[in-house]
């Protein structure tokens, strides 16, 4: 039994949304230190593994992100300005996963859509692009 499924089965909403501000918490604190996630994977597979996990948490569950708390379109901008994308692409890519198992943000949702076209439009014009494609 998954992590997931308990909360599921506990069934306590108070707990799920503690667990989903949790994760957004920390993602927040590892993203202020984005610097160290361009230079270690240790650091990039952690904000991948809390990105898929956040994305299993709503996006798998027809449960919207919260863009006041993790705005993709936002942190992908800045991570493009910043030269940081190699830590923010397979962050925003793990989160997206939680799509293909949604009935509400499957394509054609425009939302999706749009995160995707930020996505593709960012990955193409960084320069490190092999290399982020190849973590992701």
């Amino acid at each position: 039994m998954t992590f997931l499924s308990l909360l599921e089965k506990l069934g306590d909403h108070k707990l799920e949304l503690a667990v989903v501000g949790c994760t957004y918490d920390c993602l927040r604190m590892l993203l202020n230190h984005l610097d160290q996630a361009v230079q270690f994977t240790s650091h990039r597979t952690v904000l991948k593994n809390l990105g898929f996990w956040l994305g299993q948490l709503t996006l798998a569950r027809n449960r919207p992100l919260k863009s006041r708390q993790l705005d993709l379109k936002a942190l992908l901008f800045d991570a493009h300005v910043q030269g940081q994308l190699t830590a923010v692409l397979p962050l925003v890519c793990k989160i997206l996963e939680g799509v293909a198992l949604s009935k509400v943000f499957k394509l054609p949702n425009p939302w999706t859509q749009g995160n995707l076209a930020n996505f593709k439009g960012n990955a193409h014009e960084d320069l490190g692009f092999q290399k982020t494609r190849k973590e992701i």
